[in-house]
């Protein structure tokens, strides 16, 4: 945090990234060749608008331009020439969007490489196209963003590289990403010296307002000068000054007892919503020096970037500071502005020090889109999702509202819930959702509660957690859920499970792992059918006494069971074992019935399955891995589906692994070493060294902790058979292949996706 003592009142800034995405719908085209358009906009927190698919939809995107270039011609194919694309407008409805552009094309056989902007026709963006040699298409802009906040444009750019026809089914994946930061004004009353005031301008000064940007079909922003992902002007003219009066904020007067509270923040300006205002700037990218000088009421500094403000302070009708009409108040500000993040200013007005009644403190905070990171919090430069997310630090975070892995790199990943082999009675070709019907679309809202009724989230919960204290804040902003790590949580780790509703029913569950651990170390074990990149810890796995804890599984749910600390329910109640409610006994459950209720034990007497006798969904093979259809030694890679518990670019292996590992070390201590003190046995063989803990497991007949401190293993996404799924066990003296009853609960060693 950046601190300067100014004058009266303190500046606090916060700000925003906006990486994630809300999608919207596809152009139907009527030719199976056509080319079509998936467009999806980066709308991690709205800026003018809402997210796309919401209400006010054609608010952000209602058109775009577009340039296609041929991947290994660099010649131009869609798009009128280098200066002008082709223009796709939305000819639905803001909740049904249908994109069109005349005339239509086809695909070629080569790629193409693909840049868009929006909007697609406005004085204030021009934008020329071209393809190098490498085949990269760089769309250089021109913006000069407007001075008057109604007027203002959410200019926005996409790419798409390498795409063919075969790509998402031939509609090209345009995901918008915002080229603008967003500037917010809050206020605060605070102490006792002031309890009312009045604003009538606020103005942000001598800050620029037209620039060069370049971005390419690889989904990068640079400046002419170096490359680099957060975006400077590379060339800036005509300084100016925006301003904000009396009628353009939210309120001008705010009173302690009528509209606000002391010590709590006010919005002076807020993002758009149906029937608000438009008041929220977007302004230019940028670095700015701040005018050199006390803050100070009077005459306007000649030069550097400054906050001009009007305002009147009072308590109980006697003005103690400023003049709301007349007088004007000048706090030097030098700015930090990245792409497509929003910075919330706070005005703190403060009467009770009267030696420095202004304070600026500069607090950035961010927003971080977990589908947007990689295990170890770097960017990633597309959406990649999954049912585990991992965190590192405090802060505020979000995630897509998307079943599993359904979308992976940025496009629709189908392979996740839909098999693309032939039927076979061993395997479901189309996974369900939490009211058993079949998922047809990667995001949540796209799917339904019995084939025609849409699913509309509506709320979250935090469903339990083995630290107290470890996630707060759980809601839904658009299409996201979002929670917060707080700072007293930063030293600490854990697990959480939080879910999102539709009224009261649960309809999906992601599992949160605070931890250090980045999955960064793979250990290769090579069976000699296959070769695995095993992670070098398990799933959800926190360090502790003894070897440590993690969650447990039931084969082929998605689920994070209680580790054997137990967990802490929301309503701050510690619970170790299943029992009652949460412990069910039926031979009819279904996967739906395991997504509405994440932390509930499913167990049936007859066949030691998670669904019991149930003829739709009992014994089939393929939860974990899409297309298995066999027991036993598998040894391809598993085809990672959204019921598995695994964090980004990670799945459950199949059983080859662990096979191998438990015919080659069997009962032989020359395979492995076994730690009393920590409870661990670690393999070592042919140059690999994988430490396990000695978890143990809980019994499938009600979910209670069996051997921990003397035995450990794992799930293998292989199933024995209908009753049993194939994993690793280990005790003090060897490794052993074995199975277990489906509803029987183990951990999880994730290995990489392939």
């Amino acid at each position: 945090m950046k601190q300067k003592t100014i004058y009266s009142f303190m500046l606090a800034v916060s700000c925003i990234l906006l990486n994630g995405c809300s999608i919207d719908d596809t152009i139907v085209a009527s030719n199976p060749n056509e080319i079509g358009w998936n467009v999806l906009v980066d709308n991690t927190v709205a800026t003018r608008g809402d997210a796309v698919g919401s209400s006010n939809a054609l608010a952000n995107v209602s058109n775009f331009q577009v340039w296609g270039y041929d991947d290994t011609s660099d010649k131009l194919y869609m798009g009128v020439s280098s200066s002008t694309g082709r223009v796709v407008t939305n000819t639905g409805t803001a909740l049904s969007p249908v994109w069109n552009y005349t005339p239509q094309q086809f695909w070629p056989v080569n790629p193409l490489n693909f840049v868009a902007a929006t909007p697609a026709a406005d004085g204030s963006l021009t934008s020329t196209s071209s393809s190098s040699a490498s085949h990269i298409v760089t769309l250089t802009t021109n913006i000069t963003v407007d001075t008057d906040v109604e007027d203002q444009k959410d200019v926005m750019f996409a790419h798409g590289d390498g795409i063919t026809s075969s790509t998402n089914s031939g509609n090209v994946p345009l995901i918008f990403q915002h080229a603008l930061s967003q500037v917010l004004f809050k206020g605060k009353i605070v102490g006792n010296g002031i309890t009312k005031v009045s604003i009538s301008e606020i103005s942000l000064c001598n800050i620029k307002k037209t620039g060069i940007l370049t971005f390419n079909s690889e989904g990068r922003f640079f400046g002419s000068t170096a490359l680099s992902e957060v975006l400077k002007p590379a060339s800036v003219s005509n300084p100016a000054t925006f301003t904000l009066d009396a009628s353009d904020l939210e309120a001008s007067v705010w009173e302690i007892g009528t509209n606000a509270v002391k010590g709590a923040a006010f919005d002076l300006t807020a993002s758009y919503s149906a029937g608000g205002k438009h008041n929220a700037w977007f302004m230019l990218p940028q670095s700015t020096e701040a005018w050199v000088g006390p803050a100070a009421i009077g005459a306007s500094p000649s030069s550097g970037s400054y906050l001009k403000i009007r305002a009147q302070l009072e308590k109980d009708g006697i003005v103690l500071l400023g003049n709301a009409a007349a007088d004007a108040l000048y706090v030097p500000l030098d700015v930090e502005w990245d792409r497509g993040k929003k910075y919330v200013y706070t005005l703190e007005f403060n009467g009770d020090n009267t030696l420095n009644p202004i304070v600026v403190n500069l607090d950035i905070e961010s927003t971080t889109d977990l589908s947007m990171v990689d295990n170890a919090g770097n960017e990633r430069s597309s959406m990649t999702t999954a049912n585990c997310y991992m965190v590192h630090k405090a802060g505020k975070y979000i995630l897509p509202l998307v079943y599993g892995n359904a979308i992976k790199d940025g496009t629709t990943n189908s392979l996740a819930y839909q098999s693309n082999t032939a039927a076979n009675s061993n395997k479901i070709d189309n996974l369900v959702n939490h009211a058993d019907v079949g998922i047809s679309d990667p995001w949540i809202k796209n799917n339904t509660t019995d084939g025609s009724t849409p699913i509309v989230v509506d709320g979250a919960e935090l469903i339990w957690e083995d630290v107290r204290g470890l996630v707060s804040s759980v809601g839904i902003e658009d299409d996201y859920l979002t929670f917060s790590v707080p700072d007293n949580a930063s030293t600490k780790a854990g697990n959480a499970v939080i879910a999102a509703k539709m009224g009261s029913t649960i309809v999906w569950s992601w599992h949160i792992w605070v931890t250090s651990e980045t999955l960064a170390s793979l250990t290769t074990i090579n069976t000699g059918s296959h070769s695995y990149q095993v992670a070098p810890v398990n799933v959800g796995w926190i360090p502790g006494e003894g070897s440590g804890r993690n969650p447990y599984y039931q084969w082929g749910r998605k689920d994070a069971m209680y580790p054997s600390t137990g967990g802490f329910n929301s309503a701050g109640t510690l619970i170790s074992t299943y029992s009652g409610t949460t412990l069910v006994t039926s031979t009819s459950a279904t996967p739906g019935a395991t997504i509405q209720h994440p932390d509930y034990w499913y167990y049936n007497d007859s066949n030691y399955g998670t669904y019991g006798t149930n003829s739709t969904y009992a014994g089939k093979y393929n939860y974990w891995d899409m297309n298995n259809t066999t027991t036993d030694n598998v040894s391809t890679a598993t085809v990672k589906t959204v019921y598995d518990p695994c964090p980004p670019g990670f799945c459950v292996p199949t059983g080859n692994l662990y096979y191998y590992m438990g015919n080659t070390g069997g009962s032989s201590a020359s395979y492995g070493v076994w730690d009393d003190i920590y409870k661990t046995r670690t393999w070592v063989y042919n140059s690999a060294s994988l430490v396990f803990p000695a978890s143990g497991y809980r019994d499938r007949s009600n979910g209670s902790l069996d051997f921990v401190g003397s035995l450990g293993g794992g799930w293998s996404s292989t199933p024995s058979n209908t009753d049993y799924g194939h994993g690793l066990y280990f005790i003090s003296s060897g490794w052993y292949w074995s199975y277990y009853g489906r509803s029987d609960g183990y951990p999880v060693r994730p290995v990489a996706e392939e």
